[in-house]
């Protein structure tokens, strides 16, 4: 696979369950170090530079799991909040933004719950909140509205292409390939591109 994401760019990698979408995001996420190939981040080799450069590139990366990996022992407003703590934004910046994201998001009034008090459609977009708070320069976002009804799946789809014009770098995998109107897009089955779908 030969494949290159612009600065500001939108790619959506689709294909069936089991094809490798999970794998390749987490592979982009730096979560897992490629067996062979070769992988970069703003024109870097991640894998080559010391931890605490690694460090500082994920700092640079929104990162929605499908396994959500919220933070139980903490709020829903705090795990909206942390990128932005980590990244030391003033408190009331960080409130207010915090504040403002989770009203879009549809879970003002859960931001003293914890995670375990959620539906997993409200766990999802908290994990999407999170993912975005901090205004990430890349976007990964692993089947990000995929157990979402269709109004809250809506209203994130049309954040996330907000950010997206924006600026921000959005790569989504999703097993429905209409999901966004992505000027590119990539079909993974079994693992590997279709040659017509290299990018």
């Amino acid at each position: 696979m030969d494949l290159e994401v612009p600065e500001g760019g939108f790619l959506l990698v689709h294909g069936e369950a089991g094809a490798g979408k999970t794998l390749l995001m987490a592979m982009a996420g730096l979560a897992l170090r490629p067996g062979a190939g070769r992988l970069q981040l703003f024109g870097l080799d991640p894998w080559g530079a010391s931890r605490q450069g690694r460090a500082r590139l994920r700092r640079r990366l929104g990162l929605v799991f499908q396994d959500l990996s919220l933070i139980d022992d903490m709020t829903v407003a705090e795990n909206a909040a942390l990128p932005m703590r980590i990244a030391g934004i003033r408190p009331e910046v960080l409130r207010r933004d915090v504040g403002e994201l989770l009203t879009w998001m549809g879970l003002a009034g859960k931001a003293a719950a914890r995670p375990g008090d959620l539906n997993h459609d409200e766990r999802q977009r908290l994990a999407v909140a999170r993912a975005v708070a901090g205004r990430p320069e890349i976007l990964l976002a692993d089947e990000p509205v995929g157990w979402m009804g269709p109004e809250a799946a809506a209203r994130v789809l049309r954040l996330l292409l907000q950010l997206n014009r924006q600026g921000m770098t959005l790569v989504m995998a999703s097993r429905n390939p209409d999901l966004a109107p992505a000027p590119q897009k990539l079909e993974l089955v079994r693992g590997r591109p279709r040659p017509e779908a290299q990018a």
